[in-house]
């Protein structure tokens, strides 16, 4: 076993090797590449004098601008995997992305003579590389029978217009499309949709697979607002974030969880998201949600308080939707800069991880990150963030092994050498401390009969070092 060398990193404490020199704007989405490379979308400006945006960019694994690669001018919104590859959407159409980022020009977004302009709001990509897109489709097909704006439209593998499919029109356009576990989707639009196919709908509603208004789904109206991102959970229910003024409440929400049949389920709490900045409506919102465990979920967006609660744009809520505090309580990101714009914003895009390494990125508009134990101000846009099991490099480890493994009511810990000074820790898949106890042998029993079912992290610590860790599955 070789000797240890430099200090173990706590969960979710910044990595301070990583680091960009963004100057304004926001960064969108991220994705890892194979070779350990980020492929980064967003509005990316590198100084003051950059009066066109970067879209989509590539950086080092440092954070650095990767300089050989064709970077695309305008706007990046969000990655999609397909094929170890990447699907963007720009605001207005579809790039389709090689394993390492560069373009494929190839694949050419309805660039044929049946579609007149495109206003892409969001997509879906099949196993077969053809999309469903919904926002607004200026369609000029009469041969099939599809003029005009068309609200939800099909597109092949290679970006044209499918004609083999029918498109849908709205009375307003939609702008968020999650597809369900049974293949359905779930779509919504803002202020005003209340049509879809002629049929009356709420402002959130489910389609079939082709497209057709499913009617055993009645979704709510929403007066003000929009959906920003779905989240299928378990009964079959859905949890949407955004904004939300529902029909018939007095108060906001920014996430809400729907029944089966589309309507609101008074289980679930609504939270009021407040962004404190300097501009006028201090209104917040909800962008992006994801699992995190068994019964808990990270949300992402614009808002510097939750339910009142202090939450700088990232915070951990339960299943119930109550407000945690084991995570991201620190004060976290400070205000950033959007070009073009007076005022400072404060808004988190998302948590994109576990990297091949198992960290994390925070992302999103932001100057300053603040992780509770140190304040780094040139953290800016994107900051790279230690995971559950990050900061113990291969040459640091200690040889354990855990039996057996699953346990019910008891796991051993066997080591091959006996650190001095050490101490066992078993944390839960939020990272949350569950057992500590003291290392006295090369055998050390661990009781478990009380903990919940699940993946837990057995730890070894020698004074301030973590020195070694195993998963185990407790049923």
């Amino acid at each position: 076993m070789a000797t240890n060398t430099g200090l173990a990193q706590q969960p979710f404490l910044v990595d301070p090797s990583f680091g960009t020199s963004m100057q304004h704007s926001r960064v969108s989405d991220i994705v890892e590449l194979s070779d350990g490379r980020l492929l980064v979308a967003g509005d990316m400006r590198y100084n003051s004098t950059q009066t066109l945006g970067i879209g989509v960019g590539r950086l080092y694994q440092s954070g650095s601008v990767d300089p050989g690669y064709t970077v695309t001018l305008g706007t990046g919104l969000r990655f999609k995997a397909w094929n170890n590859q990447w699907y963007l959407s720009t605001g207005l159409r579809l790039m389709r992305l090689l394993n390492d980022g560069e373009r494929e020009v190839s694949y050419q977004f309805a660039q044929d003579p049946f579609i007149t302009n495109t206003a892409l709001s969001d997509y879906h990509v099949f196993t077969a590389g053809n999309v469903l897109g919904c926002g607004d489709f200026l369609l000029n097909d009469p041969v099939h029978g599809f003029t005009g704006i068309y609200e939800l439209a099909w597109f092949d593998h290679d970006g044209k217009l499918d004609t083999t499919k029918t498109h849908r029109n709205a009375n307003a356009p939609l702008s968020c499309l999650q597809i369900l576990p049974d293949g359905k989707f779930i779509c919504s639009g803002g202020y005003g949709l209340s049509q879809f196919e002629g049929q009356s709908v709420g402002g959130i509603f489910r389609i079939q697979p082709n497209g057709e208004l499913d009617n055993a789904f009645t979704g709510p109206v929403i007066d003000y607002g929009n959906a920003y991102k779905y989240l299928s959970v378990a009964d079959d229910k859905t949890i949407g974030v955004g904004l939300f003024l529902f029909d018939g409440f007095t108060d906001s929400t920014c996430i809400v969880r729907l029944l089966p049949n589309g309507m609101i389920d008074p289980t679930f709490q609504f939270i009021e998201a407040h962004h404190e900045n300097n501009t006028p409506n201090h209104s917040g919102s909800m962008s992006n949600i994801r699992q995190w465990g068994a019964d808990a979920y990270i949300v992402t967006g614009g808002f510097t308080h939750l339910n009142g609660m202090p939450r700088n744009g990232i915070a951990l809520i339960d299943t119930a939707g109550n407000i945690l505090n084991d995570l991201f309580t620190e004060p976290g990101c400070d205000f950033g800069t959007i070009f073009g714009s007076q005022y400072e914003y404060l808004i988190v895009s998302g948590l994109t991880g576990p990297l091949s390494d198992g960290s994390y990125l925070i992302h999103g508009v932001f100057q300053g990150y603040n992780d509770g134990t140190t304040n780094y101000p040139n953290q800016r846009y994107i900051t790279k963030l230690y995971g559950p099991d990050v900061g113990i490099p291969e040459h640091q480890q200690l040889n354990l092994n855990l039996y057996p493994n699953p346990a019910t009511t008891a796991v051993t810990l066997q080591l091959e050498k006996v650190p001095t000074n050490a101490t066992v820790l078993m944390r839960d898949a939020l990272g949350r401390k569950v057992l500590q106890q003291r290392v006295t042998g090369h055998y050390t029993t661990l009781g478990v009969a009380g903990l919940s079912a699940g993946v837990y992290v057995v730890e070894v610590w020698e004074y301030d070092q973590r020195v070694g860790s195993e998963r185990v599955v407790v049923e």
